[in-house]
């Protein structure tokens, strides 16, 4: 069977859709990946067919727009993108791929082109979802910016929210786009996408397991949560020599980052180095966009640009990042306690999540200031209780079944 994958956005995106797409083709499967040609060499690497979509200038001009990690206008402007240019280029694309009877589709979340794709050819389609916040609950509500998810608040009004939400922003947004798309190659219109049309694949799957987020009463039906499959690259490249060296040199670093695509967050960075020098501690920071760290870096505080999480964070004390859920999957399977710094998208329902896991603290971008950061710090390093959690769901972590699970559904969808 032919699987035509696609991974729209950053590393978080497109990691655990190359390892899906890896362990598709060591069962014997033929794999294609639709990325933009940022990530070109991560999926030839994998030994899978690549199919570039757009060019890395535009990837770069996603990653610096001053929207991008706004908490409200971030998640309508990523959807824009998803609906403006992206959306015909990538119809095109899959198209020219799918063949009836010999294709599946497995489709990244902003891809609405394979939904469509999938309905003309009539080809079976699965929607892939990273994160549990992208299941619009009236029972457990994920925690969302301007959206009212207490558990106390009544769920009629968290289904009021999601009408209004879909009625006058994302079907003005989306569904123009989408009906223009779809009148084009000769399908109906349709409506209600964010709370309705987007979840009618012929299979929906969670890369996350039931004990992050328990299944809700109103999740599409027959949703299928396979578990983190985390996968970061880490079989196709050695941990460099530098970072080895640093690793041995001393004990247990904080390990920081503000997430693989965030170019604009200096003061995390400034944070960061202050924090290491007021607990004693030595530090690592991971980022691709060196002109974000200070000038110049204490003995004991070491930057690296880019790292498989699977490699440093089991020799760390503790990682401080933006609750990417490919972040925070990460650090729950090497054990190790998180303190979240979310600005965007999903990450504060993961940051919450965590929290209830008992691994993890949260510090808001408001209050992220050294002194803050630190005395949080502190006490997670210190508690007993919170090392006793890691252990414990460390051992729920494995990526290999996760995967197994994920390509299970996916031939099951095939046959």
């Amino acid at each position: 069977m032919h699987f035509l994958i696609t991974a729209l956005g950053s590393y978080g995106d497109v990691h655990p859709m190359v390892g899906l797409g890896v362990a598709l083709a060591r069962r014997g499967h033929r794999v294609s990946l639709v990325a933009n040609p940022y990530f070109e060499n991560v999926v030839r690497d994998a030994g899978l067919d690549y199919l570039p979509l757009g060019t890395c200038q535009e990837y770069m001009e996603l990653v610096h727009h001053p929207d991008i990690w706004h908490p409200v206008r971030a998640p309508l402007f990523v959807w824009s993108y998803a609906c403006g240019s992206v959306l015909e280029r990538l119809y095109d694309l899959l198209v020219d791929q799918a063949v009836p009877g010999e294709t599946v589709i497995v489709a990244h979340g902003l891809d609405l082109a394979g939904r469509i794709v999938g309905e003309k050819q009539g080809v079976p389609v699965a929607g892939v979802h990273f994160a549990p916040a992208i299941f619009l609950s009236k029972y457990q509500a994920p925690r969302l910016p301007r959206v009212l998810w207490h558990e106390r608040v009544p769920s009629w009004i968290k289904g009021a929210q999601y009408w209004c939400a879909d009625q006058f922003v994302f079907d003005p947004l989306v569904a123009r786009p989408i009906n223009k798309l779809r009148n084009k190659v000769g399908l109906k219109p349709i409506g209600h996408v964010l709370t309705r049309w987007w979840h009618k694949t012929d299979a929906v799957i969670g890369l996350f397991p039931p004990w992050f987020a328990e299944p809700q009463p109103d999740w599409p039906a027959g949703v299928a949560l396979t578990g983190f499959p985390l996968w970061d690259s880490s079989d196709q490249r050695e941990l460099p020599g530098e970072v080895s060296r640093f690793l041995d040199a001393g004990e247990a670093p904080l390990v920081w980052t503000p997430g693989s695509a965030n170019a604009t967050t200096p003061e995390f960075f400034t944070t960061a180095v202050e924090v290491c020098q007021i607990l004693g501690r030595r530090g690592i920071l991971l980022t691709k966009f060196a002109d974000q760290l200070p000038h110049r870096l204490p003995e004991e505080v070491q930057h690296f640009d880019f790292v498989p999480l699977s490699y440093v964070l089991p020799r760390a004390a503790a990682f401080i990042h933006h609750g990417g859920i490919g972040s925070c999957a990460q650090g729950l399977s090497a054990g190790v306690p998180q303190l979240i710094r979310p600005m965007a998208f999903d990450q504060f329902d993961n940051s919450i999540r965590l929290q209830r896991l008992g691994v993890g603290r949260e510090v808001s971008v408001r209050r992220f200031r050294a002194s803050r950061v630190a005395k949080v710090l502190d006490r997670i390093l210190t508690s007993d209780t919170a090392k006793k959690q890691c252990r414990h769901w460390a051992a729920e972590c494995d990526g290999s079944v996760s995967l197994r699970n994920a390509c299970e559904t996916l031939e099951t969808l095939a046959s």
